[in-house]
């Protein structure tokens, strides 16, 4: 009896042992399946990090030649605007030296032209460096129609021409000594619209596209009839200065 339950004992034992053992081998064929994985995922981190730093490496390289590219068009940029400041400098230097206040190219008048006061309408391309140009809406004199006109004040008169091609003559001029420029919405009956009015000559109106538009050459219309105006009195009290002297010496 007792030798039989010695080997029951003993064969528990081993029955026990067998499971320990069958355990532990699924315990390390566990850890061995992790560290199979791990080590898979740190190959595969390894490969991204591999490929993030061949692009880091192409990102920087393209940033530099993106930057030396702008570098290179800003240099081109900086010598251009001072060869264009040079340029204006010049023709500054040009237009002070020659005086760009001399009166548009006239032709003889004929015979005719001057026996019926016709007067000389020169070409777009001879009113060099107008004070101030662009589109308007003239109303014709007999038809009260509204036609776009290319208007350019230059000296001491205003241009307009049927369109900004330099090869274009002049439909006619308006000379403003004299005149008088304010809105003319109630005479026109449209809005947007100024006029030029003289006491015996016959007025003329003009349409712009926005307010803005508007007062600008509203404004500098009168600043050029004003000038006009003070160099008419400065003439006027030069003249008469001369005659007193004359008739003092006499």
């Amino acid at each position: 009896r007792l030798e039989a339950q010695l080997r029951r004992q003993d064969k528990q034992k081993l029955e026990t042992k067998k499971r320990e053992v069958s355990q532990l081998q699924k315990h390390n064929e566990s850890q061995t399946q992790t560290l199979e994985n791990q080590s898979a995922r740190l190959l595969e981190l390894e490969e991204q990090i591999k490929k993030l730093q061949s692009e880091r490496e192409k990102f920087k390289s393209e940033l530099n030649t993106a930057l030396q590219t702008n570098i290179d068009n800003a240099r081109q940029f900086e010598e251009q605007l001072n060869l264009y400041n040079s340029e204006i400098q010049e023709t500054r230097s040009n237009r002070t030296n020659s005086s760009i206040r001399v009166p548009v190219k006239r032709q003889e008048s004929s015979f005719f032209g001057s026996l019926f006061g016709l007067k000389y309408l020169p070409l777009l391309s001879e009113l060099e460096y107008p004070e101030k140009f662009g589109f308007l809406l003239k109303r014709s004199n007999w038809w009260k129609r509204w036609n776009s006109r290319w208007c350019v004040l230059y000296g001491e008169s205003l241009y307009y021409f049927e369109s900004n091609n330099q090869a274009t003559k002049a439909t006619d001029v308006i000379e403003l000594d004299g005149c008088k420029i304010g809105k003319a919405d109630e005479f026109t009956g449209a809005k947007l619209t100024f006029g030029i009015f003289h006491k015996t000559r016959k007025n003329y109106f003009f349409m712009c596209k926005e307010q803005k538009e508007l007062i600008e050459w509203v404004q500098v219309l009168k600043k050029k009839i004003s000038e006009i105006n003070k160099s008419k009195i400065n003439l006027q009290r030069s003249s008469s200065i001369s005659t007193n002297l004359i008739q003092s010496n006499q």
